[in-house]
């Protein structure tokens, strides 16, 4: 995911950007990535990574 994401301002963090950088990669189960992103289970601790 990380070598096919560009440059950080190129909107590539939206969850839709996102969704689509993980289906091009082999094996990686992009319905289950999709269902995890949309819980927003790890919300938190993302927002706690950006203080940082």
């Amino acid at each position: 995911m990380y070598a096919n994401q560009g440059h950080e301002t190129n909107g590539r963090t939206n969850s839709k950007n996102l969704k689509l950088l993980v289906s091009g990669i082999d094996g990686m189960d992009a319905d289950s990535f999709a269902q995890c992103l949309d819980s927003g289970k790890y919300e938190q601790r993302v927002k706690d990574n950006k203080k940082l």
